[in-house]
């Protein structure tokens, strides 16, 4: 049992056990070769569970192993019926049954597979383009509420909501490169042929096929490359590692008392900031020369708006990025191809304002 096995058994996510005839005489404890043992195994934070005389010597030389933070709780017992010199050790273990994992949907609009003509059309055809409003509140209303109302079912005709189930979350692995998973995609063609014809030509182009999509397959490469250039980065390095064994770090929260000593803390910077600012304020006002200029004459007051035109209204929204809220009624890109339509009630709007 090398060093490089212990590393990698004490570091891997699953659970295991190690088993077999170790040839060490732990039932003497005065032995170095067993105080050795023994130590290597708790450094790698490991526990063996038999205590008991495994051979008809009164040796313990088979073992069991796992690691001490397992939730597997190993029950060892033995027999002394043999039909050899070492006796059978039987390890019960307490298994839970491991539930499969949640179905998980998500909901998506095809909004790139739109006939864009087809959803031209029937914006033309709407109450709200054919019976356009001829009053200011009419158009308001209108533009807040009828249109969006519009525009959100003309969507849901054009690209309604699609759910998909999946039964797993995809795990997207750095290393699998696309050239990658076509070359898989053709290994399981080949491997499908074989075992439907059984013949040895097909079982050799499998093979040859199986070596080298191995022989790519390089993600012992890909992580050893990626802790090197991790090297003179600690935290980024642990992060990374602790990602590999599905390691999460606790955050506990603050007590009770410690959150309240927090939360009054918070509100005191704040109210001394106020008080502060207004006391400097004050001292400022305070200390101003009566020779002071006066102050500047109001600006006149703004009781007209110029209408806008169809190219003010085009420039803002061709100017504006792709980006769209939750709240919008349709993407951006999409009322873009609809301007069109929508300028000329646009320009009644601001015509009547």
């Amino acid at each position: 049992m090398t060093n490089e096995f212990l590393s990698f058994a004490a570091t891997t996510p699953r659970e295991f056990i190690i088993t077999g005839d170790f040839n060490i005489h732990l039932d003497n404890p005065t032995d170095h070769l067993n105080s050795q043992f023994l130590f290597l195994l708790t450094s790698f934070n490991l526990t063996q569970h038999v205590d008991f005389p495994t051979h008809n010597r009164n040796h313990t030389l088979d073992l069991v192993i796992s690691s001490s933070d397992t939730s597997l709780t190993p029950s060892v017992s033995t027999t002394l019926c043999s039909p050899s010199d070492h006796f059978p050790v039987f390890t019960e273990l307490s298994l839970n049954r491991t539930s499969l994992p949640p179905l998980t949907s998500h909901s998506f609009c095809r909004l790139h597979s739109i006939d864009t003509d087809s959803f031209l059309s029937d914006l033309n055809s709407s109450q709200l383009i054919t019976n356009p409003a001829d009053s200011l509140d009419c158009l308001l209303i209108a533009h807040n509420s009828t249109l969006s109302s519009t525009l959100s079912s003309l969507l849901d005709k054009h690209a309604p909501i699609v759910t998909k189930i999946s039964n797993r979350k995809s795990k997207s692995n750095p290393w699998f490169s696309h050239p990658l998973r076509a070359f898989r995609t053709t290994l399981r063609h080949s491997e499908s042929i074989y075992k439907r014809t059984h013949s040895a030509l097909d079982w050799s182009k499998f093979k040859s096929l199986r070596n080298r999509y191995h022989h790519h397959a390089k993600e012992k490469q890909y992580f050893s490359k990626l802790f090197s250039s991790l090297s003179d980065n600690p935290r980024r390095l642990w992060q990374t590692v602790n990602k590999l064994l599905n390691r999460k770090s606790a955050s506990p929260l603050p007590s009770s008392s410690a959150a309240t000593s927090i939360a009054d803390r918070f509100a005191s910077f704040f109210t001394d900031k106020i008080f502060k600012l207004r006391l400097s304020l004050a001292n400022k006002f305070s200390s101003t020369s009566p020779h002071s200029p006066s102050p500047p004459v109001a600006p006149p007051d703004f009781s007209v708006f110029k209408p806008t035109s169809e190219y003010e209204v085009s420039k803002i929204l061709f100017d504006s990025p792709n980006k769209q809220s939750d709240s919008g009624p349709i993407p951006t890109w999409l009322l873009k191809e609809c301007a069109s339509v929508i300028y000329p009630q646009s320009r009644i709007l601001s015509t009547c304002l």
